[in-house]
This record gives structure tokens, sequence and C-alpha cells, in this order.
């Protein structure tokens, strides 16, 4: 994606996000976007949806709650793995050392 995709991609998040948290209507809510680029701040919306953000909230605790229990797996996924990879490299040198003997007697035994 391009910077400037990704840029408008940014503002159009933006805009909605604040649309549904503050209520403004559309004009508010461009000359908010033309205030902040400028440099301003302009005054917020008097009116705020309590119910976008108490679902704002829910959803952002909800979001760490699974990011955390992510990198917990994770964690004890590669444990695991690092495991699992130990045994196998015992057991291929140990095969490979049987396979050695194996092979010297069979030489041994051909002369």
């Amino acid at each position: 994606m391009s910077f400037f995709q990704r840029v408008l991609s940014y503002v159009a998040n933006e805009l909605v996000v604040n649309r549904l948290a503050n209520r403004c209507g559309a004009g508010r809510l461009l000359a908010r976007a033309g205030a902040l680029l400028a440099g301003a701040e302009p005054p917020l919306a008097r009116t705020r949806s309590t119910t976008f953000q108490r679902f704002a909230i829910k959803t952002d605790a909800a979001m760490r709650e699974l990011q955390q229990k992510g990198t917990q797996q994770k964690g004890e996924l590669l444990k695991k793995g690092a495991e699992h990879t130990d045994g196998m490299l015992k057991k291929s040198s140990e095969f490979a050392r049987a396979f050695a003997q194996e092979l010297t007697k069979g030489l041994r035994s051909a002369r």
C-alpha cells in the first residue's frame, strides 16, 4: 500500500471514529479535520455517544486480553517447540551414530 493510501485510510478512520464518538455533524467534522490539519484545536461537540464510548472501552479491554493470551500461548508454543527440536536432534544424532556403526560393520564383514 502506498504512503498516500495509508494517509487517506488513517484520515478516513479518524473521521469515522470521531463522528461516532462525538456525534458531530459532517460540517463540523470536516471543519475539525481542517483545523487539525492547520494545527488549531477546534472545540469538541457538546454531545457524546456514551454507547459508542462504552463499546470502544469494552472492545479495547477484550483486545488487550486477547493479545495477552496470545503472547502467553506463543511463549508456551515456542518452549514446546524448542523441547521437541532438542529431542529430535538427539534422536537424529543417535540414528546417525547407529547407522554409521552398522555401515562400518557391513563393510568390514564384506572384506
